[in-house]
């Protein structure tokens, strides 16, 4: 809640690869994407720069003007759904000051570790609320649990009203048609890969059942993008530490004309904007980075 009140202004709320400017919500009130020429989403809110997967996290993403969250979603062992990453099978250690795996662990449980800076781990429905019609929201569905995560994802979404502000992604992707078959079209998909395993043939990238082929940045090309946006999807290529500082690949993600970029460094990335002047003007960019500083 403390969050929350910081927040008086409107974001975005509109995933980039769909076609119109303007996103209703069923009022008289639109939201409106800025000139900025990529996408740009916070990863786990911006982990190099907040304690990830938190509300702290998200809540400074918002105050960034940043056009999108990621968050990892896990189901408990009381089937509490959680935001944290995860490692390996739900490993929680490092990320907290705790042992063991998620789906071994009650909410309660998990709730009495620390997830930086005194942050607890949020649950899926604080940082649904914290982002209704605020920012748009990545919910990546980690792969190694069982399907009836995807339920309970799905109810959460409906419970909310949350479809057309997020997607939903997976490099699972049998949990993706399972999305896909209880939401339909209403469902915004992205099918990731992993950057640690071969790429499959693009032929099979692009039949993937998502409206976003999500790929680390250095497996791309620009001719895989031109052949992406050729079947009518996006692209967001995210990035790993491998690829080096994140600003400085700005310039070289606009040319290869991807749609959104997943970053650990948003302030960064936004700072390095306001320097070249590239996006939203240097003024609005500034002034945005200064009341984010004064906020957190």
């Amino acid at each position: 809640k403390k969050y929350k009140q910081k927040m008086k202004r409107n974001n975005r709320c509109q995933a980039p690869w769909r076609a119109e400017n303007l996103y209703n919500y069923g009022s008289e009130k639109k939201f409106e994407r800025p000139p900025r020429p990529i996408f740009l989403e916070a990863h786990r809110g911006g982990r190099g720069e907040n304690p990830e997967n938190t509300l702290k996290a998200y809540g400074h993403a918002i105050q960034l003007n940043c056009d999108s969250i990621e968050l990892d979603v896990w189901l408990t062992k009381d089937k509490k759904l959680v935001v944290i990453h995860g490692s390996d099978e739900g490993d929680i250690s490092h990320s907290t000051n705790g042992f063991g795996k998620v789906p071994e662990l009650t909410f309660q449980e998990l709730r009495k570790f620390d997830a930086g800076e005194g942050e607890q781990i949020p649950s899926f429905e604080e940082v649904l609320s914290l982002c209704k019609d605020q920012i748009f929201v990545n919910i990546e569905i980690k792969p190694l649990q069982t399907p009836e995560v995807v339920d309970h994802v799905y109810d959460c979404l409906v419970q909310y009203d949350f479809f057309g502000q997020c997607a939903v992604s997976s490099f699972n992707h049998d949990f993706l048609r399972k999305m896909r078959e209880l939401g339909g079209d209403a469902v915004e998909i992205g099918c990731l890969y992993d950057d640690e395993v071969p790429l499959p043939s693009i032929d099979e990238i692009l039949s993937s059942p998502g409206q976003t082929v999500n790929i680390s940045f250095g497996d791309l090309t620009p001719e895989m993008v031109e052949q992406i946006h050729n079947m009518g999807k996006g692209v967001l290529a995210w990035m790993s530490s491998k690829n080096g500082k994140e600003a400085d690949w700005y310039e070289h993600l606009l040319e290869m004309k991807v749609d959104s970029i997943c970053v650990d460094y948003p302030f960064q990335v936004l700072t390095s904007l306001a320097q070249v002047q590239i996006g939203l003007p240097n003024s609005l960019v500034v002034e945005s980075l200064v009341i984010a500083q004064i906020v957190s």
